[in-house]
């Protein structure tokens, strides 16, 4: 039997969360690059105070991506999970249109924007010691011809031209994985399998350099996969383990074991244990971006979301979505937010780089600086990615998004022999 459908609004609230948080981390990692002339200018108590804040907030942008990878997982495994065969509704042919049609219209006229501020804005091609100084200089095809194709994260290419568009890559690629090598192992050897496979592929193509720059994401996609199973299957085994695992507890216990490993590294530098020889210097000495150990904290982070969306969908459906986390998810300025929020992800680095080019070129120090940078370059971010979500991502959504809808399913009841575990 049918049950009554489900609205999945909260989904669009932490993907626009977690966008907003990219945005506050570069801005914030846009400052730290500042000239230490203008960070020294902030020696107030209060400035103080903020500095430490927001370090302590935003120094971890990259775990973002993890929260978009698991609920692409999520939304694309829903269909699937409502069929009794475990295959794609329409097939894959019609299943990779919709992606294309989805991610790549805004994906290249956003690297138009970027190209454009880099060959048109007098500076922007030439390094002025700055955050933006990752993404250039741009001197030669190759780079663009990479991100045209969206394989730059293969070729060292990873954070040119537009930085936060090496994961669009990795996740464009995940699409592919998906029907060709995911949904097969699942149907064949279940979900469980198909998760440690996944994540044991993903660690030895990254390792083997075979898949590019964290090709280990692939495995938190499984994640949401298997959020999508448990949450809308109807089998007995299924439904055991949906209603008597404490999923919000897992989800915090998650979270809080990758905040620790996250911060390990300054604990251990502040306490003067980096030559210990057991534990701390090896996390001192490995644990940072680039290194390829971030992924014992992907894994976990990836854990926590997909524990965090059952059980925030099991809520929804017994009627308890009243606690504050999805209170939040609902709120209406948040679920807006969450609607541009591929457009916000994709155009606001180049956007507060203007910024900081400012306000380098006005010689602002201190508060100043600080002020046009978050009180003027996010709001900025904002307001652009709002009216390019309007130009070149609202036009190519499907029906129901335009419309304003959000993700609208019921539970399917599936034969028990369908059962992957």
């Amino acid at each position: 039997m049918r049950q009554a459908k489900v609205r999945l609004e909260y989904l669009d609230g932490l993907r626009g969360l977690a966008a907003l948080f990219v945005v506050f981390h570069h801005a914030f990692v846009t400052f730290y690059y500042a000239p230490q002339a203008v960070r020294a200018g902030l020696a107030s108590p209060l400035a103080t105070f903020l500095a430490i804040l927001f370090k302590s907030l935003f120094t971890f942008g990259h775990e973002a991506v993890v929260v978009f990878i698991v609920l692409s997982g999520y939304v694309l495994m829903l269909p699937v999970a409502r069929t009794v065969d475990g295959h794609m509704p329409h097939g894959v042919l019609d299943y990779l249109k919709r992606r294309a049609r989805r991610i790549l219209p805004p994906y290249y006229a956003a690297l138009a924007f970027a190209l454009l501020i880099i060959f048109c804005v007098p500076g922007m091609n030439r390094p002025f010691h700055a955050f933006w100084d990752t993404a250039i200089p741009i001197n030669r095809w190759a780079p663009i011809v990479s991100h045209l194709l969206l394989i730059h994260n293969h070729h060292g290419w990873d954070y040119t031209i537009d930085p936060p568009m090496w994961s669009i890559a990795v996740e464009w690629q995940i699409y592919f994985w998906f029907p060709l090598l995911l949904l097969p192992m699942w149907r064949r050897f279940g979900l469980w399998a198909t998760i440690f496979c996944t994540w044991i592929i993903g660690l030895g193509g990254y390792y083997l350099h075979f898949g590019g720059t964290y090709f280990w994401l692939i495995g938190d996609f499984a994640f949401g996969m298997a959020a999508a199973a448990i949450g809308f299957w109807q089998t007995d085994d299924m439904c055991l383990l949906r209603d008597k695992v404490a999923w919000g507890r897992l989800c915090l216990f998650f979270a809080g074991i990758a905040y620790l490993l996250l911060i390990a590294p300054s604990i251990a530098t502040y306490l003067h244990l980096q030559h210990s020889p057991y534990l701390w210097p090896f996390l001192v000495s490995h644990w940072h971006l680039g290194t390829g150990w971030e992924w014992p904290t992907d894994l976990l982070l990836g854990l926590a979301t997909a524990c965090f969306i059952v059980e925030a969908t099991n809520r929804i459906q017994k009627g308890l979505s009243d606690n504050a986390a999805l209170k939040l998810l609902h709120w209406r300025y948040t679920v807006l937010l969450g609607t541009f929020s591929y457009s916000l992800y994709l155009v606001h680095f180049p956007i507060l780089a203007l910024a900081d080019k400012l306000c380098r070129v006005l010689r602002l120090s201190g508060g100043r600086y600080f002020a046009v940078i978050f009180g003027t370059g996010i709001p900025m971010c904002l307001v652009c990615s709002y009216l390019f979500h309007w130009v070149f991502e609202r036009p190519f959504l499907p029906t129901h998004l335009r419309r304003g809808q959000s993700v609208s399913l019921e539970r399917q009841s599936v034969p028990a022999r369908s059962t992957h575990l």
